[in-house]
């Protein structure tokens, strides 16, 4: 990333950011309608790595990895944890699965997201922060969804 396009992102930043300050912000979770318990957990932070926002994991096989592929198998409850450690305005959304955390702005601040992929294909689904600029920045990864349906 060049230091316009690094500039241009701050500035995308910096106006989210006074926009979001404009406005309520809950931490709600959006949650997907289903009655089973959680049967794998993912934990994300929000970082700038070598000019790039990302998102880094936290715990388990994540554990500092950037844009982590998030594995989950077919019929799993699967819930993600969004915390924001950099003070930006980010969200993480899931397009294929209709899933999108609320947006976080402040540092400590967390979202997360619970859903059921029993009605998901196996294959790979594109996450990404919504925030402008943040997904050309490097901020997306991937959900896996392995092995056969239930």
């Amino acid at each position: 990333m060049n230091a316009a396009q690094r500039l241009a992102v701050m500035w995308l930043n910096l106006l989210a950011l006074f926009l979001t300050a404009c406005t309520a912000q809950t931490g709600e979770v959006a949650r997907a309608e289903t009655s089973r318990s959680v049967t794998v957990e993912f934990s994300l932070q929000t970082a700038m790595r070598d000019g790039h926002i990302v998102y880094v994991g936290s715990g388990g096989g994540i554990e500092g990895v950037v844009n982590p592929d998030l594995v989950v198998q077919p019929g799993d409850v699967v819930r993600v944890i969004l915390t924001n450690t950099d003070g930006m305005l980010h969200d993480l959304f899931i397009p294929d699965l209709g899933v999108r955390t609320s947006p976080v702005a402040k540092i400590g601040e967390r979202a997360e997201i619970v859903f059921e992929a029993s009605d998901t294909p196996p294959g790979s689904y594109a996450y990404y922060c919504t925030s402008p600029g943040h997904r050309q920045a490097g901020q997306e990864g991937r959900l896996i969804v392995e092995g056969n349906a239930p």
